[in-house]
């Protein structure tokens, strides 16, 4: 399990199918909205803002005693994602809302899970135990905004974790190692042609994997190259990478390979 103290958000979008960025403005369920997450029953909301952001927390919360802090981590991540996607600024405000523990996440959202984004709106859980903050999350913001909707689940999924750059803490290529020395890696054609794959495998595999694969391509191609398949789908990986996806992941296997993964063990349920 994640160690739950640091400032992570490797596990967020788990409930993908409901609580996912990318979906149209139009279609964001009514109960997930600013407005309707603002006067939800039974929460009293304290309000901040920064220059991107407006943040809703519970009055005495651990959130409004590191409420500075927060807005600085926030700040910085916005920063480092509009860099990974290519620019240095966005058209809009995210509204944070900003809950001490899961089951209060429950009552906000109706989901049993540490936070989601979807829209404009960031919730997420900041506890003394959980502190789910990080890049993952605010990339599915960004990125659809920016580069639009993608039909490639894999690359929405690997790119926020690539965000983050870690996973459980430890580097990305890593992890993948480790994985594939047990065995466990999954065919990247299925991760790629499956477009139910969060449901279909391993989120402990998955997730790493496809952000190892994304990091891999972003850093070894480019980020333009990314943004191709990202807009017009994994068809267009060979004119983008100029290379099939067999020989992009011998590519990845060999640079994974090449990683330092001797300081921890990484185990999947």
């Amino acid at each position: 399990m994640i160690a739950r103290v640091k400032l992570l958000s490797l596990f967020l979008c788990v409930s993908v199918s409901l609580l996912s960025a990318q979906v149209p403005n139009d279609q964001i369920p009514k109960a997930l909205r600013p407005d309707a997450l603002r006067s939800r029953k039974g929460f009293q909301w304290k309000v901040d803002h920064s220059a991107n952001y407006d943040y809703y927390y519970e009055p005495s919360s651990p959130a409004e005693r590191d409420i500075v802090k927060i807005k600085r981590i926030m700040e910085r991540e916005r920063a480092h994602i509009l860099a990974l996607l290519g620019t240095e600024q966005a058209d809009f405000r995210t509204q944070a809302f900003i809950v001490d523990s899961q089951s209060r996440m429950k009552e906000l959202s109706h989901q049993d899970i540490d936070g989601w984004a979807i829209g404009t709106v960031f919730a997420f859980v900041y506890g003394d135990t959980i502190q789910a903050l990080g890049a993952h999350e605010e990339t599915h913001l960004l990125s659809q905004r920016l580069w639009g909707t993608t039909p490639a689940q894999w690359l929405n999924e690997g790119l926020a974790v690539y965000s983050d750059d870690n996973w459980q803490g430890h580097p990305l290529h890593a992890v993948c190692k480790q994985l594939r020395t047990q065995g466990k890696l999954i065919p990247l054609s299925s991760l790629v042609n499956d477009h139910k794959w969060a449901a279909s495998y391993q989120t402990s595999v998955t997730y790493p994997e496809v952000g190892s694969f994304v990091k891999f391509l972003y850093e070894r191609y480019s980020m333009n190259a990314v943004k191709t398949v990202w807009q017009q789908g994994a068809n267009k990986i060979p004119d983008a990478f100029g290379k099939s996806l067999p020989q992009l992941e011998q590519e990845w296997y060999s640079t994974i390979d090449a990683s330092d993964a001797s300081s921890f063990v990484y185990q999947t349920p």
